[in-house]
């Protein structure tokens, strides 16, 4: 069997399945547990990131929309779900903390399953300090220190730009590409089949100023709450990589995007 792979919508994780339709986790020993709807939205939207970090903005325009919640109530979710997830699974599957960005969620080797704590706390490496000071001719120290200096920045700035992009950014994940005036689309459909002809690229591209440069990652899916509507996700990004995010829990073909357009022409920033 494979690692991980999804079936019409029923995941399969080595000797566990999880339903996000009826939000069941179950395993082949007969262990199961139910999820609440914004446990199961946090899963599933952490196992379509899998091995990613997701950014904690993503979970939670893609589990509270527009409701405004306190950052506590996405780290009660994760405490819930990783005690569930033990419950059910053991270790099979761990959700780590990325400092300040978001959340991570790792399947282990059924070969290497080993007993991990609860919470698992991710950060990078930092440079350790000189602790001695070799030299005692004042100016060999300054230059010394001014070469070490130099060194941290071009370390930082190589680590800044060679980070990888979160999984929403990757132009590859998604299946069709368009232009329309100087602003590009990505598209990624998991409801049905859809082209670069389709109307939704025409209703987007209307709420856009034609002299406004964007790149614009839409993704629709089924909406976890309510599996017979389409749910809508745009991460929008200017040339300055200031960004933002829109989102649409229930999604019609007839959508006219009208709040898009009034926050994209009423001077926030991005088509400035």
């Amino acid at each position: 069997m494979r690692e991980f792979f999804m079936d019409k919508k029923i995941y399969h994780i080595h000797n566990l399945t999880y339903d996000p339709i009826l939000r069941r986790l179950s395993s082949d020993d007969g262990k199961h547990a139910f999820l609440t709807p914004k446990e199961s939205c946090v899963l599933t939207l952490l196992l379509e990131a899998k091995d990613h970090c997701i950014n904690k903005e993503v979970l939670f325009c893609g589990c509270w929309g527009e409701t405004i919640v306190t950052e506590q109530s996405l780290t009660n979710i994760i405490s819930k779900l990783r005690k569930t997830l033990k419950s059910v699974c053991g270790n099979l599957i761990t959700i780590s903390t990325v400092i300040k960005e978001g959340y991570i969620l790792e399947i282990l080797p059924e070969s290497k399953i080993e007993d991990v704590s609860d919470e698992v706390i991710v950060t990078e490496k930092c440079v350790e300090p000189a602790t001695q000071i070799i030299s005692t001719d004042k100016k060999r120290y300054i230059i010394f220190s001014i070469i070490f200096a130099a060194l941290l920045i071009m370390i930082s700035i190589y680590t800044y730009y060679a980070r990888k992009s979160p999984y929403y950014l990757d132009k590859q994940e998604y299946n069709i590409t368009k232009k329309v005036n100087k602003s590009r689309f990505y598209l990624q459909s998991m409801t049905k089949e859809r082209n670069a002809s389709d109307p939704l690229f025409d209703a987007l591209a209307a709420t856009i100023p034609t002299d406004c440069n964007l790149d614009l990652f839409v993704r629709i899916y089924q909406s976890i709450d309510a599996p017979e509507k389409e749910g809508m996700s745009i991460f929008i990004v200017n040339n300055d990589n200031q960004y933002a995010n829109f989102y649409l829990s229930d999604y019609k073909e007839e959508e006219n995007f009208l709040s898009l357009k009034a926050y994209l022409t009423e001077g926030h920033g991005l088509c400035i």
